[in-house]
């Protein structure tokens, strides 16, 4: 059948519309028909993580008709239309604009939609900065922490960059808006920054503060000019560790000086910045400081006459005026001068009368006529020249006048038939004075006798006027209105400023960041003008700081320092005397300002209790009243709603937000009942929990727990072995209601013990204070069968002492203990016992050597303790006194780490040292009375009269006249170091009347002292210490003076060297001598051992090499060991080889001594290897040995026993010798005071 030809239009407007729809590309396959696709739509939306699914169904239409097409063959082609490049059949999800087209190509149909557009359009994310954020003036703004909202659930943003801050580093106190600042969104993970926008919230701010500080500009006295008003720039010098300058973006350092000032009072404001440390850069508050300011030269010139004018008149009481623009006082030398065109008539600067108040004004300079030279006098129709000499006049800040000149001419004969002057000057500018003609008059003119006058000068507020009048040159009382001339008129007037009466009233409000303004009310003085507003801070510890200071619309704005104080107004005019005050309310906190506070999200919600997610900086509150810090509220109802707020919270200077908007939070209702158990709790055996009396809607779900570990679920549940000794918790919770309920069973129990009892413990060691068990796996112990313990060691015992051991199968997982043993019988070791032997005493720089002797330590090791008081200062067998003992009681303790108890021996009260130097000479006098003997001083003494009592000062009065007395001098005790011997005595006696004098006189009678010999000062012993064991020459000197009368010991902790009395040389040729000596600590100890074999026990290296001052007794301690025993004392040669020299007894505490002139290397051994035979020589016994170090200074009788006949011999010879030079030196003081 042909096509009609209907169908032939129809057949060419669908291909048509397929071409539209497909493009010049489009086709058809064959047998398809060309369809219209419509329906679908595709809502825009703001990304939240979901795809953008298309709604309505497809319909499909060949022309007008619709066909049906099944829905699986339709196709949704989404695409990117903003260039992003998406293409899929799925839904897209991310920001972006899009189209949807649908299309059908089935092999029946085919077609497609017209492009479908939407969007999805980019989520906000919201940036909260962190509130209460601050920083101080001059520093950089913090890193502005901050938090963020408004990301897709499950997806966490991430940021680079950071906010910023609107101020800079010369931003002074304020509030500034925090901005974006280089902040910017970054992919993470699931997070895409491409499908969210960046906010700020609004309002967002931070705060400067300036830093506060009390520290204070200098102001430097340069261009300082008289009465301390400045006259060039004002120069502030910072204080030390600030800079300086006048603004805070100006330029900074050590000065800065103010070149604009004004005339009169300036308020130079300035700021400080902390230079170096912690606050480097850190801005002060504005500060102030006032000064008075003149850099402009009065001017002086002429007034009366008027310059210029023609009729002057020329009366003897005619006067030259002349006017100053402010207060000025004459300079000496300088001149005015009245030129009558021939001549030059002067006249001191200083001659004029100055007439008006010296601190308001106006200012007037009077001359008489008679003031110039030469007889100045005035003549008719006669021009005059008044000239002023530069310089001739200086202000108050010492500015100098310039030079000024003006002419007058006086009236003419024949212009007035009887002329008189009219003189006067104004106390302001409003003066008047008119003829009754109404014609002005000027100050100067001539006018014709009779003249009528009025004079209008009215007063100033605030001010006195006075005037003095004078009529013919003498005083006169007259009414200046109406008054009729009778002669020359001279009328002064002046002004007296009064007091500055008013009220100061200060508006504005009392708050950091507000602003205060100031006003008087009814002033007695109302030009404003001469107002000075000075606004000061009344300093919480008294005082007062200058904050701003200027004319009356001076308003001064609260800053954080201001906070808790008041602000004082005083109000002062230029004339008027007295201050106006107005003191501020005090400076409350500043109002916040910042980002409004959001409305509260719950963290966590229960039946009793709401517990807000917590924002850093905020306060949180129920109902909007009552604030606190905690974010959890408590005791709430169950199942009831409340309203819940955030504010931003106080700090030191802002006062809190107001509160955000409310969130209302519901309370859940909380599941009840009673949990119950069933069956007994013991290991292995089943329990089942149930929950009675409940209100349970919905399944229970069962929870078992051992403390914090789970252990199952289920209502039954079976302990096991872990489970024993502990109880069981179940937690039952509900799907509808909420909270749990728990509950506890009974303790879990085990199974008896499965072991036998075991037998009585044996005893593996003990000391005085402890005994150890022998152990076994599995078992603990006990001393009372109630105190288990599973270490074997029982400590804190008694020594000595007897007690009962058990023990027993522990306890284990599964079952208990074991029964318990058999007691055993076991006892602790004896109490340590011994004598403790030393040498030493207890006196400063003494080493004392310790030595618990007879002792029944086998076992353990001996603890030497030592103390002052009560306090441990040493530890070891020897101990050196120190300065901080003296005064103090020294003990020592022994004990053992095996054996029990305490040895103790006390050495008393620690003495000073010995005096160590030479005794002074005997005194002399240095004047004398009848009543009084004064000795001459001696740096370091103090005197005696009797050798008994002591005094410092040189003066012994109270004596008798014409009385012979004994005086003595010694060098005083120090706070180390016990005083001098006494010097020579100082015979001499008080004067007879006859006799007095004041010059030094007198007679030592020599008097033997301890230690004194003819050649100087005399020692007896001397101690090295570990740090020094060298002897100075004058020490060596001294101690063989003391030889002549006493043996001599040296010594060290463990080697004493004693020189018999008079065996010691007197010549010594080195700086110094080194005594000290090692014992086995010398490089010579190998070879020795190397020579000697089994036979060595110990070497002694003396530092002293060759020959000694003299034959010495040499004591050694080579320890308790060696106590009882013959050892051989060989000397190590160069060669290695050793050289017999004798034999020696060790004591009973270990000291041996041998004889020798000369020191080297020495050996001691356990037996004589060379085969040499000699007798061996007994060492001091311990008793015999000093207990105590000899004396530095003794006054002890040398001992005089054991002396052979020729000893004795020479002893009588001596003895003799000393009884005639005393018996001689007595005859012969004797004489000399009976002389």
């Amino acid at each position: 059948m042909k096509p009609s030809r209907g169908r032939f239009v129809r057949l060419l407007a669908a291909l048509a519309a397929v071409t539209l729809i497909f493009g010049a590309s489009a086709s058809l396959a064959a047998g398809e028909t060309a369809v219209t696709i419509t329906g679908v739509s595709v809502a825009g939306k703001t990304y939240d993580g979901t795809p953008a699914e298309a709604s309505g169904t497809p319909v499909a239409k060949d022309g007008d008709t619709t066909v049906t097409i099944s829905s699986g063959d339709y196709v949704y082609t989404y695409s990117s239309t903003d260039g992003g490049g998406y293409s899929s059949a799925t839904p897209p999800t991310n920001a972006g604009d899009y189209k949807l087209v649908v299309s059908v190509s089935n092999g029946t149909y085919a077609g497609q939609s017209a492009d479908i557009p939407f969007t999805i359009a980019k989520a906000a994310i919201t940036v909260l900065p962190a509130v209460s954020v601050s920083r101080t003036a001059g520093l950089s703004n913090p890193a502005f922490a901050y938090t963020s909202s408004g990301a897709v659930s499950g997806q966490t943003p991430a940021f680079t960059g950071s906010l910023a801050g609107d101020a800079g580093t010369a931003s002074m106190e304020g509030v500034y808006s925090i901005t974006l600042g280089t902040l910017a969104l970054a992919d993470n993970g699931a997070f895409l920054a491409n499908n969210y926008t960046l906010a700020l919230v609004s309002g967002a701010a931070y705060r400067v503060y300036n830093y506060i500080t009390d520290a204070v500009a200098t102001v430097s006295t340069d261009n300082l000019g008289e009465n301390g008003i400045y006259t060039g720039g004002v120069t502030l010098t910072a204080p030390d560790g600030y800079e300086i300058a006048l603004a805070p973006g100006g330029a900074w350092g050590a000065t800065a000086t103010k070149t604009d000032c004004v005339n009169g009072s300036n308020a130079v404001y300035y700021y400080l910045r902390v230079s170096g440390g912690a606050s480097d850069g850190a801005i002060s508050e504005r500060k102030a400081v006032v000064v008075r300011y003149d850099a402009t030269a009065p001017d002086v010139s002429l007034y009366s006459p008027l310059s210029g004018s023609t009729n002057a008149a020329i009366g003897a009481n005619q006067k030259i005026i002349l006017s100053a623009t402010e207060s000025v006082s004459a300079v000496s030398g300088k001149t005015v001068t009245v030129n009558d065109g021939s001549m030059d008539h002067t006249a001191p600067a200083s001659s004029a009368t100055l007439v008006g108040n010296a601190s308001s004004g106006l200012w007037y300079l009077v001359f008489d006529i008679s003031d110039f030279s030469d007889s100045l006098s005035l003549a008719n129709a006669t021009q005059y020249t008044v000239s002023i000499e530069t310089g001739a006049y200086i202000d108050r800040a010492g500015n100098a006048s310039g030079s000024s000149s003006a002419q007058f001419t006086t009236v003419a004969a024949d212009a007035l038939t009887d002329p008189v002057a009219v003189v006067f000057t104004p106390s302001n500018t409003q003066l008047s004075v008119r003829t009754n003609t109404d014609a002005a008059v000027v100050s100067g003119q001539a006018l014709e006798r009779g003249t009528i006058l009025t004079f209008n000068a009215p007063s100033d507020a605030g001010f006195t006027q006075q005037q003095t009048i004078l009529v013919g040159g003498a005083s006169a009382e007259v009414t200046l209105t109406n008054y009729a001339l009778t002669g020359d008129l001279e009328v002064y007037y002046t002004r007296t400023p009064g007091a500055f009466d008013g009220t100061a009233a200060i508006t504005g409000t009392a708050k950091a960041g507000e602003t205060l303004s100031g006003s008087v009310q009814s002033p007695t003085q109302t030009n404003d003008y001469y107002w000075t507003f000075s606004w000061y801070r009344n300093e919480s510890g008294g005082g007062s700081t200058l904050l701003a200071s200027g004319g009356s619309s001076t308003t001064y704005t609260f800053t954080a320092a201001d906070i808790g104080k008041t602000i004082r107004l005083e109000v002062t005019d230029a004339f008027c005397s007295g201050t106006l005050t107005a003191v501020s309310a005090t400076v409350g906190k500043a109002d916040y300002a910042g980002s409004a506070a959001p409305a509260p999200t719950a963290a966590s919600v229960t039946e009793t209790s709401v517990t807000l997610n917590t924002v850093s900086g905020y306060q949180y509150s129920r109902g909007g009243t009552d604030w606190q810090d905690a974010a959890s509220f408590t005791g709430l109802t169950s199942g009831s709603s409340y309203s819940f707020y955030l504010r931003v919270k106080a700090t030191d200077y802002v006062s809190a937000s107001a509160s955000g908007s409310a969130t209302s939070i519901s309370t859940v209702s909380a599941l009840t009942g009673t949990v119950q158990f069933t069956s007994p709790v013991q290991s292995g055996v089943k329990l089942t929990a149930s929950l009675a009396s409940s209100n349970n809607t919905g399944t229970l779900t069962y929870a078992w727990y051992r403390g914090a570990t789970y252990r199952g679920s289920g209502a039954e549940f079976t302990p096991a072995a872990e489970d024993i000794d502990q109880t069981l918790t179940v937690q039952v919770t509900s799907s509808v209601q909420t909270g749990t309920l728990t509950g506890t069973t009974g303790t879990v129990l085990r199974a008896v013990c499965s072991a036998a009892t075991p037998a009585a413990p044996t005893r593996a060691s003990a000391t005085a204070t402890s005994i150890t068990l022998t152990a076994t796996d599995g078992y603990e112990y006990s001393r009372d069968q109630v105190n288990w313990q599973s270490t074997t060691t029982f400590h804190d015992l008694t020594a000595g002492t007897s007690y009962n051991f058990y023990q027993r199968v522990k306890q284990t997982a599964t079952e208990l203990a074991s029964a318990v043993s058999p007691a055993a019988s076991l006892s602790t070791q004896p109490v340590l016992t011994g004598v403790i032997m030393t040498s030493g005493e207890a006196r400063y720089g003494i080493t004392i050597l310790a030595n618990l002797a007879n002792n029944n330590n086998t076992s353990g090791e001996l603890v030497y303790i030592w103390k002052r008081g009560n306090v441990q200062v040493g530890t070891g067998t020897s101990y050196v006194v120190s300065a901080i003992d003296i005064g103090n009681q020294l003990t020592l303790e022994v004990s053992s780490t095996v054996l029990g108890g305490t040895i103790t021996r006390s050495f008393g009260t620690v003495a000073k040292a010995y005096y160590f130097g030479e005794t002074p000479a005997a005194p002399t006098r240095y004047s004398r009375t009848t009543t009084k003997i004064v000795l001459k001083t001696v740096s370091g003494c103090e005197y005696s009269r009797n050798g008994t009592t002591w005094q410092d000062s040189t003066t012994f009065s109270g004596l008798k006249e014409g009385t012979s007395y004994t005086f003595y001098q010694r060098y005083k005790a120090t706070t180390t170091m016990e005083a001098s011997p006494t010097s020579a005595a100082l015979k001499t006696s008080t004067s007879t009347d006859s006799s007095d004098d004041t010059t030094t006189s007198g007679t030592t009678t020599p008097t033997p002292t301890p230690g004194s010999t003819d050649s100087g000062t005399a020692l007896y012993s001397y101690t090295l210490t570990s740090e020094d064991t060298r002897i100075l020459y004058s020490v060596m000197k001294s101690l063989a003076n003391g030889n002549k009368t006493k043996d001599v010991v040296i010594k060290q902790s463990n080697v004493e060297f004693t020189f018999l009395k008079g065996t010691m040389t007197d010549s010594y040729t080195k700086l110094w001598y080194d005594f000290g000596a090692s014992i086995n600590n010398s490089i010579a100890e190998q070879t020795a051992k190397e020579l000697a074999g089994d036979a060595y026990v110990a070497t002694i290296h003396y530092n002293y090499d060759g020959e000694l001052p003299g034959t010495a007794n040499i004591r050694i301690w080579l320890g308790a060991a060696n106590a009882g025993k013959t050892l051989y004392y060989y000397k190590l040669e160069d060669d290695k080889s050793l050289s017999f020299m004798q034999t020696a007894v060790a004591d009973s505490t270990g000291w041996v001594t041998v004889t020798q002139k000369s020191c080297s290397d020495y050996v001691f051994l356990s037996k004589d290897l060379l085969n040499a035979v000699t007798t061996p020589a007994p060492s001091p016994s311990a008793s015999a040995a000093s207990a105590t170090p000899t004396p530095l200074i003794s006054a002890d009788v040398p001992p005089v026993g054991g002396l052979s006949t020729e000893g004795w011999f020479i002893a009588a010879i001596v003895l003799v010798a000393i009884i005639l030079i005393v018996g001689g030196i007595w005859l012969y003081t004797k004489n000399r005071d009976e002389y």
